[in-house]
């Protein structure tokens, strides 16, 4: 495993007529300072129930790198990419949360916004410290979105047929389109190690993505976390 590559720089907003409707993904990450593991994971946790009243953020949940202990991701999912950029940017409380960050971080927040292209299904809850996230990082080749799209699709529906996988989806970066992420949820670390290391199915994936990736970006990378506080969320109306 290696740290996946993350942006070095937050998107600026721009109206994305081509996302209403669609859900967005945040993959907000923070690097500490050695010491300061058991303070930001306060300080996520704070910042998850203050966000539960944002009723178009259907899921937060705070991890810790298992590559790396000083890397903590909170995961988010939106329903509207409009008021994300309103809470995040017209909104005081959103500032509050960086104050509370910079003193122990020892590298700027580092932020990938994407579009949620598939996914299994709801995203667990309620999970902590039984479940463990994984970061699979892709870039293909300009060009290849379409194949990378239809590859990722089928290997979702592929891995929600495994009874140990709670939840999995697939998304392409609003940072950078070539850029792809698988995220997965899982009941045991243990299968989760060796269904990478062993796994048909992860060998083919790895295989195909080969096959269409970009050699002068960033090469694949998978990265897995352990879960500590994911508590349920608003949820979304059904459609009528």
């Amino acid at each position: 495993m290696k740290a996946v590559p993350r942006p070095d720089h937050w998107i600026s907003y721009k109206p994305l007529p081509e996302m209403k409707g669609k859900n967005m993904g945040v993959f907000a990450h923070v690097v500490v300072k050695d010491g300061a593991q058991e303070k930001v994971k306060d300080i996520y946790t704070n910042i998850v129930d203050i966000a539960i009243e944002e009723k178009t953020c259907t899921v937060l949940s705070a991890c810790t790198s298992l590559v790396d202990s000083t890397n903590h991701l909170l995961y988010e999912e939106w329903t509207d990419y409009e008021e994300f950029f309103e809470v995040q940017f017209a909104r005081t409380y959103r500032n509050g949360f960086m104050r509370w960050l910079q003193p122990i971080m020892a590298k700027p927040l580092s932020a990938e916004f994407t579009e949620i292209l598939h996914s299994t299904g709801t995203h667990p809850h309620n999970v902590k410290q039984n479940a463990f996230s994984l970061m699979k990082s892709t870039h293909v080749a300009s060009g290849r979105e379409d194949d990378a799209r239809k590859l990722f699709m089928e290997y979702i529906d592929q891995v929600g047929k495994d009874s140990n996988n709670l939840h999995a989806n697939v998304h392409q970066s609003l940072n950078n389109p070539q850029h792809f992420i698988i995220y997965e949820v899982w009941r045991n670390l243990g299968y989760l190690v060796e269904d990478d290391m062993k796994g048909d199915r992860r060998c083919e994936l790895d295989h195909r993505c080969a096959e269409l990736a970009d050699h002068e970006l960033p090469g694949p990378a998978m990265e897995i976390f352990q879960i500590y506080y994911d508590p349920e969320k608003y949820k979304a109306p059904k459609a009528s």
